[in-house]
C-alpha cells in the first residue's frame, strides 16, 4: 500500500514538473516569435522560475513593447 503511495505521489510530480517544463518552453518561444533572440541568462531565468512566475510574464507577453517590461512582471 505505500509502494502504491508513493508511486502515485512520484507520478503527481513528475507531471507538474513536465507541465512546467512545457510552459516554460512554450514562454521561451513566444519571447523568441516576439522579441528576436533570447539570451542564455534570460533562457535561465524562465526555466527555473515558479508557475506564478510563468503566468505572470505569459500574460505580459501580450502587451509589453520590450522584453524588459515581460520580465518586469
Amino acid at each position: 500500500m505505500i509502494y502504491k503511495m508513493h508511486i502515485a505521489a512520484s507520478r503527481v510530480e513528475g507531471e507538474a514538473e513536465g507541465e512546467l517544463k512545457g510552459q516554460a518552453t512554450l514562454l521561451l518561444k513566444l519571447l523568441g516569435l516576439r522579441f528576436g533572440s533570447v539570451s542564455p541568462s534570460i533562457r535561465a531565468r524562465v526555466t527555473t522560475a515558479k508557475p506564478e512566475q510563468i503566468d505572470a510574464w505569459a500574460e505580459q507577453i501580450l502587451t509589453a513593447a520590450t522584453l524588459d517590461e515581460v520580465l518586469a512582471a
